[in-house]
């Protein structure tokens, strides 16, 4: 049976096929000892170090692919979002990584100075060849399993009992931004502009939203 007939819009469909993997990243360490319990110990403060310089070489990236979305996109209301998003987030991340420095006690050179990984580089080069590709509804897709997968840490970790609000959850799932508000907004532009695409292009769009989810699993865990 085609997912057409499914009664749900394309976004749902295409995020339906990553519980597996949301139900996997619920059971790491990651989500059940760092983000859970908070703890400021020395290794998770090295770990959130990591995370810090390899999100905000993510975010440069993010952003640019924002730009080129504009570029392309048809829809006026599409622009009026995105060229919002390219013209204030920047600003504000850059806030935001400045407190996430000061929470983790600064950042040392020995990490800002490292390289980027191949989990980076895999990363960069999945997004260059999007923009290259210059499909809107594809870069939308990208951006919309990084928000949804946090958003959906976030959600699960509300319903623990053992979990209280805490630094590392702040700053690695960007609490302080209204992600299901970007959630929101790039379900509808990806929904809104997907009414003609073809069984075979929405395997095409499956198989992207699951190679993102793979490389934004390896961005948090492979730290």
């Amino acid at each position: 049976m085609s997912s057409h007939t499914s009664g749900k819009q394309l976004s749902d469909r295409l995020m339906d096929t990553l519980e597996d993997s949301m139900a996997k990243m619920f059971a790491t360490d990651y989500v059940q000892k760092i983000l859970m319990t908070g703890e400021m110990s020395d290794e998770n403060i090295r770990y959130a170090k990591v995370y810090w310089k390899r999100s905000k070489e993510l975010a440069l990236v993010a952003i640019e692919l924002l730009k080129r979305a504009y570029s392309v996109a048809t829809n006026e209301g599409d622009r009026k979002i995105v060229d919002q998003w390219v013209k204030t987030v920047p600003e504000e991340l850059a806030a935001y990584y400045q407190r996430f420095e000061q929470k983790l006690g600064g950042i040392g050179s020995d990490v800002k100075i490292q390289a980027i990984d191949e989990t980076m580089i895999d990363y960069t080069l999945m997004h260059n060849r999007e923009m290259k590709r210059g499909s809107f509804v594809r870069m939308m897709v990208t951006q919309l399993v990084g928000n949804w997968h946090v958003l959906r840490v976030h959600q699960y970790l509300k319903r623990q009992p053992l979990y209280r609000p805490n630094p590392m959850v702040t700053y690695f799932l960007f609490t302080e931004f209204p992600i299901e508000t970007y959630v929101s907004l790039l379900k509808n532009m990806i929904d809104s502009n997907g009414g003609q695409i073809s069984p075979p292009e929405e395997l095409e769009l499956i198989q992207l939203a699951k190679e993102t989810m793979d490389l934004d699993m390896k961005i948090h865990l492979n730290l």
